[in-house]
């Protein structure tokens, strides 16, 4: 099943799903004949029927999506959070400098400190 998507990660993920999900729905209880048809050549439309193949297939599709869209909002907040808390560290650095310096004369006492960064979003698209 896997070699005719060879470098299509994605394809193959969802030829595999759909093909697990038809073999449920059909209630194969041995899969060797179909896995031989399938290594042949066949395809999941000529062993399970284009109709039903195309809904596994459209069913396994949207749940990559899905998937793959929480995936990528996850991380963007962990990047988030991780671009915070650096941003932070830096504020905390550069104003335990500047208070230092204040402290030992180098720096006027009115120097400004800096601002604290804001908790809004760490990242702008």
């Amino acid at each position: 099943v896997i070699k005719r998507f060879k470098g299509q990660k994605d394809a193959a993920l969802v030829e595999l799903g759909a093909l697990l999900e038809l073999i449920q729905m059909k209630d194969v209880e041995d899969v060797r004949p179909l896995l031989t048809r399938l290594n042949a050549g066949e395809t999941l439309h000529e062993v399970f029927g284009k109709e039903e193949a195309d809904g596994a297939w459209k069913r396994k599709t949207e749940a990559l999506k899905k998937e793959i869209e929480n995936t990528r909002d996850k991380n963007r907040g962990l990047v988030a959070d991780s671009v915070q808390r650096y941003r932070m560290r830096v504020y905390e650095a550069e104003t335990k400098r500047i208070k230092y310096l204040i402290e030992a004369g180098k720096l006027p006492p009115d120097t400004e400190l800096p601002r604290k960064p804001s908790d809004d979003n760490a990242i702008e698209d």
